[in-house]
């Protein structure tokens, strides 16, 4: 009878050891997943608050006309399996695009001051385009040959708003600091194809409309920098400025990659004396991230990205945990 209320008890304490081991491990998953949305929740507020107040801020004649904000910071999120709660970081992105302060929305911008700008936080530090002052600009003006015979065309592809006849400019979304391959791209194929023209032209045609995009796409304007040297291949565009531009990415501002350095130090101690013996763990952590901001250097046309090192504070962490027996 002792035998079996032994084995019995034993058995409890297996399956307690089993289970609880379990139930932590998934306990841990959960506090972790919880820690992590919540930091990505609070930041995406936080980059929303900040593009909402810059966009007011630049409210003004001379202050851009829109403004989005971009927002990442390396959140520690703990482990509670771990006995110092040692975790990992986590890359925690927030965006906010586009805000515009509703009297301006209808504006486009005059001088370079105007123009609509990305502004870019990493750890709390911002990170400026030389030649921006506040953030990086996401488009530029750029100097045309614009008349009678070719407007509509101009109109058609950076929009009738962007487009300044009396000035002989044009506000190009691809000739900013900031900019975004595909975009450039299908406006690039809309310049030196009149067939891939005529074809967005019609798909963003009215229905009923009498506009004939035919004629519109048949029309000469000038070659932005960032189209010149295209070629056809196998029946695909090729441009060779855009593409040594964009090497290895899809668009500007932080670099997708980055350097992370990982450092554990763990030290287990016992110590006897005549009242008894002491352990002593202890464990110290750091984590270095490098990465690189892209961008392109305004009025640079030779498809080379301008790089610029990010380095951020180290994240680290120490604990120590004495146990003490005594002998009796």
């Amino acid at each position: 009878m002792q035998r079996r209320r032994c084995h019995a008890r034993g058995q409890a304490l297996l399956e307690l050891a089993i289970l609880g081991s379990i139930a932590l491990l998934v306990l841990g998953a959960l506090v972790n997943y919880g820690m992590n949305a919540d930091a990505t929740q609070q930041a995406m507020m936080e980059t929303f608050r900040q593009a909402t107040l810059s966009a007011w801020e630049g409210g003004q004649p001379g202050k851009p006309t829109g403004v989005s904000y971009v927002q990442l910071t390396d959140r520690h999120i703990p482990n509670p399996s771990h006995p110092f709660t040692i975790g990992s970081v986590v890359p925690v992105t927030g965006q906010a695009g586009g805000v515009v302060r509703n009297p301006r929305m209808q504006e486009t911008a005059d001088v370079e001051e105007e123009l609509p700008r990305t502004r870019v936080t990493v750890q709390g530090v911002e990170l400026d385009c030389p030649s921006a002052g506040i953030g990086c600009t996401t488009a530029g003006f750029r100097s045309e040959g614009i008349n009678s015979g070719n407007k509509e065309k101009y109109d058609e592809i950076y929009g009738k708003d962007n487009v300044d006849e009396a000035g002989g400019r044009v506000i190009d979304s691809c000739d900013g600091e900031m900019l975004d391959y595909d975009a450039c791209v299908r406006q690039a194929r809309q310049i030196v194809s009149p067939a891939f023209c005529q074809q967005e032209c019609e798909r963003g045609r009215s229905p009923g409309s009498t506009v004939d995009c035919a004629a519109i796409c048949s029309q000469s304007i000038g070659t932005p920098w960032y189209a010149q040297g295209a070629f056809q291949l196998g029946g695909a565009w090729v441009f060779p400025v855009l593409n040594s531009l964009f090497t290895g990415i899809r668009s500007m501002g932080i670099k997708p990659g980055y350097v992370k350095h990982t450092t554990t130090n763990t030290t287990f101690m016992r110590s006897e004396n005549s009242a008894g013996s002491s352990t002593t763990s202890s464990a110290a952590w750091r984590d270095d991230t490098k990465r690189t901001f892209l961008y392109r250097a305004l009025g640079d046309t030779s498809g080379t990205a301008a790089q610029q090192p990010v380095n951020t504070t180290p994240k680290d962490q120490s604990g120590t945990t004495i146990w003490t027996t005594p002998w009796n």
